[in-house]
């Protein structure tokens, strides 16, 4: 599969904005949703491509490989009802890069909440996508949260061996969050149909106030990068 490198740290400046302790496009916003503790300097880099495409990099300094985090075009607005639809390329089904939907997305200083769609990587993929929070400082905790919600097989992708692009759709409507996936060319599946997606609840504790949706990336090692493209966020 291609890898799409960004520039130096120095080059990239001259048209990205440093945050995050990494590199990220203008037009774009992200935060850490949980760091790799054993590896707490390693960083991604987001950039947008002249084709459109959102490229998901890992610094090529980094040393491990559990960073995770959110992040998000500037111009989407907050809302407490969402849809986002975007088109997986470039990343390597065989590696546990992990690609997502991050939904109601929170930044409040260091701190970054979002309710997460992502592709299964531990022990084996077998199609599975699952819905977690994830909070990185609640409120008298000592440590990030990182809480699954539930997990569905999609049976399209179970074999392991269909290559990108995927389209994945995942929204919130009224507490529950659903999502659907497939392999292009082919057409969407309806929402709720068995083996393409499924639905979960929110947790009680979960408050579903306005965020903004956008996308998760996790995972990468030093080098590695994935891509987003054909996004799609609407009000379901």
């Amino acid at each position: 599969m291609p890898r799409h490198r960004l520039p130096a740290l120095a080059a990239c400046l001259v048209t990205l904005a440093l945050v995050t302790g990494g590199c990220v496009h203008a037009d774009l916003a992200a935060g850490v949703l949980t760091p790799d503790t054993g590896h707490p300097e390693d960083v991604y880099h987001l950039d947008i491509r002249d084709d459109g495409v959102i490229v998901a990099s890992a610094d090529a300094a980094n040393t491990g490989g559990n960073t995770r985090w959110a992040f998000w075009r500037k111009a989407d607005q907050p809302q407490p009802d969402q849809q986002i639809c975007t088109t997986w390329v470039e990343g390597d089904i065989a590696t546990i890069q992990q690609q997502g939907a991050a939904l109601q997305i929170r930044k409040e200083g260091n701190r970054t909440r979002a309710i997460t769609v992502t592709r299964h990587i531990f022990g084996g993929f077998g199609g599975q996508f699952n819905v977690h929070v994830m909070d990185s400082a609640p409120l008298g905790a000592p440590a990030p949260r990182l809480t699954w919600l539930g997990g569905v097989i999609v049976e399209s992708l179970a074999d392991e061996t269909t290559p990108y692009p995927w389209r994945l759709c995942a929204r919130i409507v009224d507490r529950t969050v659903s999502f659907v996936v497939w392999p292009l060319p082919g057409p969407q599946p309806d929402w709720g149909t068995p083996g393409a997606g499924g639905s979960v609840a929110l947790p009680a504790d979960w408050d579903a106030a306005a965020g903004i949706p956008g996308f998760y990336v996790g995972h990468l090692t030093a080098g590695e990068s994935v891509g987003f493209t054909d996004v799609v966020i609407s009000t379901p």
